[in-house]
């Protein structure tokens, strides 16, 4: 396999895409059998090859032994559909913010979550504070003199 791949591939948690995430499966017609996971590193290979169509990367999953390996496919015949394919981008805006969630968590486990400081300052202060760069008017120059 390609060292890219290779390298992605070694940090997808696709037990945890595949358990925890939900992905909604069409009401009518068949179901894809492919996993969320699958679908995601089909969709991840199509973004880093930077492929024109479903159609080119279904056709080329077939001929391309390490992109099956990537996307985890047991064989030619399990590349999937275009209306899967299809589907999935449809309805991933939503998966992929939960992935992008679920990647936050696993660093966050890793990494101690930074601490926030938040201050509110007080609109008398800022008045004060502010009084000697207030615009120069004719009005206020006056009364200065």
């Amino acid at each position: 396999m390609e060292p890219l791949l290779k390298n992605i591939s070694d940090i997808i948690p696709d037990e945890k895409i595949d358990q925890e995430l939900h992905f909604p499966k069409p009401c009518r017609g068949p179901h894809s059998r492919l996993k969320p996971s699958q679908l995601y590193r089909i969709h991840l290979l199509l973004c880093l090859k930077r492929l024109a169509s479903f159609r080119q990367i279904r056709n080329d999953l077939v001929h391309n032994r390490d992109w099956r390996l990537f996307s985890k496919l047991k064989n030619k015949t399990q590349a999937p559909t275009l209306r899967a394919l299809s589907e999935f981008r449809q309805n991933a805006s939503g998966l992929l913010r939960q992935i992008n969630q679920l990647y936050l968590k696993m660093i966050f486990s890793i990494v101690e979550i930074p601490g926030a400081l938040v201050t509110v300052p007080d609109s008398t202060d800022i008045r004060a504070a502010t009084k000697g760069f207030s615009k120069k008017t004719a009005a206020a120059l006056k009364v200065a003199v």
